[in-house]
């Protein structure tokens, strides 16, 4: 319907817009960045392998001798063999091998190793350029872009070395380590949407609500104009705020001139009728009174 009359704001208002909090509280939601949880023991094989690694090779004389899950691994040649073999039989070069390794497993864990399902998720969901590490109840987050798909063969090969690289590796042990960790790749992390549910809810929920202040004299809305269900909400709330806050002289006097104006009116009809209409003035009279007194309770 139309506005009959022009609605100010008679008393200042703070008016919630739910659809805009709700807005943002989406936008809260997708910001949160994507939850990885890690996969307790996925880097035992690869350890295991890694270690071996020089100690087999210090004890071979030929590639074939070399038992052939690491030989395999570490796609190893005459070469790598004798790359390896001078660390394994250096107690010193192998105490540093060994450091190096674990270095490896913590830029490897920052670097996840994700499912063909899962990279996706991680890598192009929400808005968030970060993604969260969760492991043993410590959550690190990283670049989103560091995850790699454990699917892609070319990207996990060109991962694996320059992690590797990344870890001191160098030469010919770094192929052959790059080698082991491309044949090892496997997922490191998985999505974990029930936590990443309570982190979207706990984001949504630290949103404030989105209040519109209307200040005194604000027009609601004008004579003539469309009257929505916000306008009509807005009126309620402002007609009880006015209410609540203003003088009783300022609530009562419309009513009390308006009650006067209509009597006047009243009076005025009856006696025009009871000249030209006798039986009609009372009639008259009392739907006078009757508006009156619904003017008096808006």
């Amino acid at each position: 319907d139309d506005a009959r009359e022009t609605r100010l704001v008679r008393a200042e208002l703070r008016i919630e817009t739910p659809e805009q909090t709700a807005t943002n509280r989406l936008v809260a939601r997708q910001a949160v960045p994507r939850v990885l949880t890690s996969n307790v023991g996925v880097f035992d094989a690869l350890v295991t392998t890694l270690e071996r690694l020089p100690r087999a090779a210090a004890t071979a004389d030929s590639v074939d001798d070399v038992p052939a899950e690491l030989r395999d691994a570490a796609n190893l040649d005459g070469d790598r063999l004798a790359a390896l073999r001078t660390i394994g039989v250096d107690e010193a070069a192998l105490d540093a091998w060994d450091a190096r390794v674990a270095v490896l497993l913590d830029v490897l864990d920052r670097n996840p190793i994700l499912s063909n399902s899962d990279w996706p998720r991680a890598a192009e969901q929400g808005t968030s350029r970060q993604i969260e590490l969760v492991r043993s109840g410590r959550s690190t987050l990283v670049p989103r872009d560091q995850a790699i798909d454990a699917a892609d063969a070319a990207s996990v090969e060109a991962s694996a070395a320059r992690l590797v690289r990344n870890a001191g590796f160098s030469g010919l042990s770094l192929e052959a380590s790059a080698s082991v960790v491309a044949a090892w790749a496997q997922p490191t992390y998985r999505f974990d949407p029930t936590l990443l549910a309570q982190r979207e809810d706990e984001a949504a929920a630290s949103g404030e609500e989105v209040v519109v202040p209307r200040a005194i004299g604000q027009t609601i809305v004008a004579r003539g104009e469309v009257v929505s269900e916000a306008d009509l909400a807005i009126v309620r709330a402002e007609r009880e705020r006015f209410r609540a806050e203003a003088d009783p002289w300022r609530v009562w006097l419309p009513r009390v001139a308006a009650f006067g104006a209509v009597g006047a009116l009243a009076a005025m009809t009856a006696a025009l009728l009871t000249v030209t209409a006798p039986g009609a003035a009372s009639r008259a009279t009392r739907a006078a009174w009757l508006a009156a007194a619904m003017t008096i309770g808006t």
